[in-house]
């Protein structure tokens, strides 16, 4: 089941609309306001870590496309690449000290829509651009 975060978002805005409505006419609903901008927040990391996966996926793709051209029809070489590939793929998703991976771009995207742009050029993980090699 894929999620439609435009419509999520649709929906988000048309509650906030109906927050402001109601505070306009003396009500206070803190609950419902506190729920709206946890679900904001939930819905912009989701959106920094599918960016990541896919920014991870990228570049995965492309050394494993290098990597194969060198290979050339050498079965050793394809059998080494393979079990490669694997610990290329874990080490993509979990490494917080790999640039390309998913957890390091995550934390990157999170840190650049969150911090202020002045702070964040002063840490070293928000530096690194998105699909360099």
């Amino acid at each position: 089941m894929a999620i439609d975060i435009e419509k999520i978002n649709n929906d988000k805005d048309t509650i906030k609309k109906m927050i402001e409505g109601i505070e306009r006419l003396g009500g206070n609903v803190p609950k419902l306001k506190s729920a709206v901008n946890r679900l904001e927040v939930v819905i912009n990391t989701s959106e920094d870590i599918a960016d990541a996966a896919e920014e991870t996926r990228v570049a995965l793709k492309a050394t494993t496309e290098d990597l194969k051209k060198a290979c050339g029809d050498d079965i050793q070489c394809d059998y080494n690449l393979f079990h490669q590939r694997q610990q290329n793929a874990v080490g993509a998703v979990f490494s917080i000290s790999a640039k390309k991976s998913v957890a390091n771009n995550a934390i990157r995207n999170i840190l650049r829509r969150c911090l202020h742009e002045e702070i964040c050029k002063r840490l070293e993980v928000c530096k690194y651009e998105k699909n360099s090699k």
